[in-house]
């Protein structure tokens, strides 16, 4: 399995259950989330913090899902990136469009 989850009041906690985001999971990502939209579910947060690599096409997916989460009326924001995951956010600027948290705590408490 891709992702566990967990319900907090409205907000969907999705946590990543592999060290590598890439493309096949990527798309395994987005048809979940697709689901999850349809069947109500409109606040996530996606924990990162089992994520150690992710390549373009995991960058690909978490931008795709954003922006899927915000045009159907939710929002979609991260927490416990690595260093190494956060930087690579940083470098393609990515951090600007998405809210990332140190805790999965914060990012629930921050909706």
């Amino acid at each position: 399995m891709l992702f566990s989850k967990k319900q907090i009041g409205e907000i969907l906690v999705l946590e990543f259950q592999t060290d590598v985001l890439s493309g096949t999971d990527a798309q395994e990502f987005h048809q979940a989330l697709r689901l999850l939209l349809t069947e109500g579910s409109k606040q996530f947060v996606v924990d990162l913090a089992k994520v150690s690599y992710m390549n373009s096409s995991g960058l690909g997916a978490m931008t795709s899902a954003l922006t899927f989460v915000k045009n159907s009326g939710g929002n979609l924001k991260l927490c416990q990136a690595s260093e190494r995951i956060k930087s690579l956010f940083v470098v393609t600027k990515l951090d600007r469009i998405f809210e990332i948290y140190e805790t999965q705590d914060e990012a629930v408490a921050s909706y």
